[in-house]
């Protein structure tokens, strides 16, 4: 077995289009009524996390300070068989 260490980077703007996803499949009702709660609850804390950067653009700049790519990283361990 091999370990590879690799880098995910999330960005502001994939957060973006995950609400816009989020958004589109309740409009066509992909929701079932059992899933709405769970889902309804990371949909307002991804809209409120994304609203405060839209509100508060100097906060966007601090970030881009410490982060040069405006990004959230973390190192994932992938496991290859060969």
């Amino acid at each position: 077995m091999e370990n590879t260490e690799s880098e995910i980077n999330l960005k502001v703007e994939d957060l973006a289009v995950i609400k816009s996803i989020i958004e589109v499949v309740s409009q066509r009702g992909a929701i079932q009524p059992d899933e709405m709660s769970t889902v309804g609850v990371v949909y307002d804390k991804l809209n409120l996390f994304l609203s405060s950067l839209a509100s508060n653009p100097q906060a966007e700049i601090s970030q881009e300070q410490a982060e040069p790519e405006q990004s959230v990283t973390r190192s994932a361990k992938k496991t290859s068989k060969e």
